[in-house]
């Protein structure tokens, strides 16, 4: 394909190659224009109508790993710039932003993946451009793309936070404050249609004992025990989360009071027959549950309170006891 000189780059969404002729692989870029594309921390590169590249920035070396004299003259699609997605998919044909836009002779943008020569995959976000000559034909494409790593990085990071702010980092359950947004989200549901919303107030007996003679790292133990028997037996739209200390609650949505003080007594039993084994011994665990269910008039602090009167009440009467009504 006989290319041409690139003479200017417009501000706006193409880029224009003048109509002087030119026999040279690569167009010449030189004076300011290199000088202008060599000194952006974007990687810059040019490919005409067959993939192939014609231009490579400092900054596409940068990114890349790869110099100049690696990729020009070579297909794009069959060196190092395969873009594909953060699942590892390959970004071919139409999904390819560079081929849709030398298709469609409009802009695109995509947050993709490119090939490093070291081996790994780097994040970056790509704006792939038609070029056209003075006639307005499609002559190539530019792509300026940017490592996107920090970006990536940092939504990671804040995920993490965000996880870990609803998470009990002890049990990995949820904490009070899931606890709490989850009631939230059900009392005020439109979709709800005035479902019944029960709660399981659920005490560790006897906890302070196992703090006292055995040391708190058996306490922490206890508790894990305790929350994974209690988050592996709950319906997949039921919550579980712990409240403070020794506290956990259950939250759980359409649901009638004969459920209810079923599901307390299966989870009273299920802990009962719990143990935890220290120093070749096995220690027993149980729990006291109070439990309630929505009426007329309830806010998410009301029905907490009155699972907790009901769960003093097990305690008061022995404990290993589940009290719903």
């Amino acid at each position: 394909m006989q290319t041409s000189a690139v003479r200017s780059i417009s501000s706006g969404t193409q880029v224009h190659f003048a109509e002087a002729p030119c026999d040279e692989l690569v167009p010449p870029i030189d004076g300011l224009y290199r000088s202008i594309l060599d000194s952006i921390r974007d990687g810059v590169y040019f490919v005409d109508l067959d993939g192939t590249i014609l231009y490579w920035n400092r900054a596409a070396e940068a990114i890349s790993g790869y110099k100049p004299e690696e990729v020009v003259g070579r297909v794009r699609g069959e060196c190092v710039l395969r873009h594909c997605t953060s699942e590892g998919s390959m970004l071919c044909g139409a999904g390819c932003p560079i081929e849709r836009s030398i298709l469609d002779g409009a802009p695109h943008e995509a947050e993709v993946w490119i090939h490093h020569k070291r081996g790994h995959r780097v994040p970056v976000c790509i704006r792939a451009t038609p070029v056209r000559d003075d006639g307005g034909c499609v002559v190539g494409c530019v792509e300026v793309f940017s490592d996107n790593s920090r970006k990536i990085v940092s939504l990671e990071q804040a995920k993490e936070l965000n996880r870990l702010a609803f998470i009990d980092e002890l049990t990995e359950v949820g904490n009070r404050r899931s606890v709490e947004i989850r009631l939230r989200e059900l009392f005020s549901d439109p979709h709800g249609m005035g479902m019944p919303v029960g709660v399981l107030f659920i005490d560790v007996d006897h906890f302070k004992d196992f703090n006292d003679r055995h040391g708190h790292d058996t306490g922490d133990q206890v508790l894990r025990a305790v929350a994974a028997t209690l988050g592996a037996n709950l319906r997949a739209f039921d919550f579980v989360g712990r409240w403070g200390g020794e506290e956990f609650v259950v939250v759980t949505s359409a649901t009638s009071l004969r459920d209810l003080q079923q599901l307390g007594e299966r989870l009273r039993a299920l802990v009962q027959r719990t143990n935890v084994e220290i120093d070749s011994q096995s220690l027993s665990v149980t729990v006291s549950i109070g439990g309630a269910i929505t009426i007329v008039g309830d806010d998410p602090a009301s029905l907490v309170a009155r699972a907790d009167g009901h769960l003093y009440e097990s305690k008061g009467s022995g404990r290993n006891r589940s009290t719903v009504r």
